[in-house]
């Protein structure tokens, strides 16, 4: 299967005749949906992620207006919400949405600067420093800032290579991160790993990714004891560093000296965060992806207008949007140039029926989606405390809405089951696409939750607790999923070790609450299960080492109060 793409096609619709970007489908086969379906699946979820902001604009100002002509009874919003979403949030494109896009006030698809969703500043909230003291704006970055990569600074030397170590290696390579972030072609990367062996090792960017895939394969195989440095042998050594530290070398020169010219460099550069992902440094993952995020910025800008990216282009982009959305999702640091540019970028091409694309399509649209989200509720202008109970209502169905299209648009035969059983054969691409699934619908309804909490007293519509048992059923299937993902090394380590704090300390304000207290009899389980997930990747001295702490602090708060 292969997906092109053209430009300025016609489209005919509701709304007359559209120019945009669309997808072209070529040779798919049986095994997976037609082309057709998957055509109008795709061109679907990325005409949602286009349009939804400007629906959600123009719902609030039609909200304000009823507000302020006839207020809402709480117990009048459920019979009039669902008739007003119904008729006002029409995504086919009709004269008053066309009007609303070509405003050009759509937010971009990006975290957007200050936002309020990071486990830290849940951290902060009153119910939470109540359990637990107050924690620093920027006590996870000021950990994270002063670690050190044990093995880096040693002097490089050419690493050992045995050929028949390393074609296990390469094949775990394929099978793990590769099949997480396919930024290369991996007969290119044969062909590089054979010459390698041909003409013997050399100082060069070809060799670096070569053994850039080698740490990599060496580190998605280890036992998480070796990764977290949870052993007493005195001859330990961080998974793959023997390969990474001369490639880390020849990628600090090469890109020094490199403007935009070889793609190569940006691989390197992405590969390199990858490693540093798996072994859960956060920021020296985001200053590589930071790197190659301006490289690549470099590179495309140099690209003809009539010509299109080339595909591999294409794939570090996206690479390099999805790394550092979710590095900026939990810390608030300097943004590249390439926020600016999703809107019009490509996706990647989908070759030969392959799934791995196919599942890196769907991650995605579910990260610009999980962006939209915090643009839509989490900004300082659009914070959801400052929304009406109706406004925030419609909103949050909205959002609903456009997840549950993301996860139909999925192709059947990659899509994943939901639920807290774990998929068949543990595919980990199918497990984060379903953590994806339920990290969006908690933040989704998120804001019932801390309404509810900060103001116990109110007397809310069913609506509001059946969104706020929406966001607690979601964190519940959050944190046993990712619990799967956790079994075996992974590059979403931190990013899971973030967001799960920020899940679980929603809980437990939760849980303190007379009015969701009893949607939470399982409260001490759920903690104990985040507790448990993250004891084998807590590593001395890093911000994982600290969320088990925090929850250890808590749970002996809670239990103390349960007696």
């Amino acid at each position: 299967m292969r997906i092109a793409y053209t430009k300025n096609v016609e489209h005919r619709g509701k709304s007359g005749v559209s120019n945009c970007c669309v997808p072209v489908i070529v040779g798919l086969t049986s095994r997976f949906d037609t082309s057709e379906v998957i055509y109008e699946k795709l061109s679907k979820i990325e005409q949602l992620l286009a349009n939804h902001d400007s629906l959600l604009m123009a719902l609030v100002d039609q909200v304000k207006d009823r507000e302020l002509s006839s207020p809402l009874s709480y117990s009048s919003v459920g019979g009039r919400k669902n008739s007003y979403v119904e008729s006002d949030t029409n995504i086919s494109g009709d004269d008053s949405d066309l009007a609303l896009i070509q405003t050009g006030n759509l937010p971009p698809l990006t975290i957007p600067t200050g936002h309020n969703t990071a486990a830290i500043r849940v951290l902060r909230l009153p119910q939470v420093k109540a359990l637990i003291g107050e924690y620093p704006r920027d006590y996870f970055y000021e950990i994270e800032a002063r670690r050190k990569v044990f093995g880096l600074e040693t002097v490089s030397d050419q690493p050992y290579l045995d050929q028949e170590v390393c074609d296990g290696l390469i094949e775990a390579f394929r099978t793990t991160a590769h099949a997480h972030r396919p930024i290369l072609d991996y007969n290119n990367l044969l062909s590089l790993y054979k010459d390698m062996f041909a003409n013997g090792f050399t100082w060069t960017i070809e060799t670096a990714i070569v053994l850039l895939a080698l740490a990599l394969g060496e580190v998605a195989s280890a036992d998480y004891s070796k990764i977290s440095r949870l052993t007493d042998d005195p001859n330990w050594e961080m998974p793959g560093i023997s390969y990474f530290r001369p490639a880390f070398e020849i990628i600090s020169k090469s890109s020094a000296l490199d403007f935009g010219v070889n793609i190569l460099v940006v691989q390197a550069q992405v590969l390199a965060s990858i490693y540093f992902a798996y072994i859960a440094y956060p920021l020296y993952s985001w200053r590589l992806i930071h790197a190659a995020s301006t490289t690549i910025e470099l590179l495309l800008s140099r690209t003809s207008n009539n010509e299109p990216p080339a595909d591999e282009e294409i794939r570090l982009f996206w690479c390099c949007f999805l790394t550092e959305s979710d590095r900026l999702a939990e810390f608030e640091l300097p943004r590249t140039g390439i926020g600016s540019m999703v809107d019009d970028m490509l996706l990647p091409s989908v070759l030969n029926e392959d799934a791995v694309i196919i599942y890196f399509l769907a991650e995605i649209s579910i990260r610009r989606l999980l962006n939209r989200v915090h643009n839509t509720l989490y900004t300082d202008d659009g914070d959801a405390k400052a929304k009406s109970i109706q406004t925030l209502l419609i909103i949050s169905e909205e959002l609903n809405r456009q997840l549950e299209t993301w996860y139909d648009s999925i192709p059947s035969a990659v899509r994943p089951t939901l639920g807290m059983n774990a998929p068949e054969n543990l595919n980990e691409r199918e497990i984060i696409l379903r953590v994806r699934y339920y990290a969006c619908r908690h933040i989704i309804f998120r804001p019932f939750v801390l309404r509810v909490i900060a103001n116990p007293e109110v007397n809310y519509p069913v609506e509001v607790l059946e969104n706020c048992a929406k966001c607690i059923s979601s964190i519940r299937m959050y944190i046993h999923n990712v619990g799967y993902v956790l079994s075996r090394p992974s590059s979403y380590t931190w990013t899971l070790g973030m967001s799960s704090l920020g899940a679980v300390l929603v809980i437990t304000a939760a849980s303190q609450s007379p009015v969701l207290q009893g949607y939470l009899p399982d409260i001490l389980e759920l903690q104990n299960t985040v507790l448990k997930n993250f004891l084998p990747w807590a590593t001395p001295e890093s911000s994982i080492q600290s969320i088990t702490w925090i929850l250890e602090h808590i749970l002996h708060r809670q239990q103390f109060n349960f007696k």
